[in-house]
């Protein structure tokens, strides 16, 4: 009956440690599978963030694209290589400074006089 007794006190710490292990590792393991499933959400975030970037890179080309060949981007090109229209003006302002000193409404007259100046020269 002792030996019974010593061989049932044995086994009890036993499935305590048992019982404990298996609590800690379930603890871990649902930890473990939350942690992945945050940073599962968070990868697919950052590729849906990157798609769209790329999205928006692809279609500001495909709009570029669509306008070579087009009046309007020839013309973009040729004035930024220094190219005017016939019958067009220069201005080259060799003190940018002094036009500080003009009020808003200085700048308007002034601009407007360029324009009648303009448009009187095409005729």
């Amino acid at each position: 009956m002792r030996e019974r007794l010593r061989q049932i006190q044995v086994r009890w710490p036993v499935a305590v440690l048992a019982v404990i292990l298996a609590v800690g590792m379930m603890i871990v393991f649902v930890a473990t599978g939350r942690n992945a499933a945050v940073n599962s959400r968070s990868v697919e975030k950052d590729k849906q963030t990157s798609l769209s970037i790329t999205e928006q890179a692809l279609a500001e080309e495909q709009s570029r694209l669509d306008s070579v060949g087009k009046n309007a981007y020839i013309e973009a090109e040729a004035r930024k290589e220094g190219m005017i229209r016939e019958g067009e003006l220069i201005f080259h302002v060799e003190n940018p400074e002094q036009l500080d000193c003009y009020t808003e409404a200085e700048w308007q007259r002034l601009t407007e006089e360029r324009r009648v100046l303009t448009a009187d020269s095409e005729r």
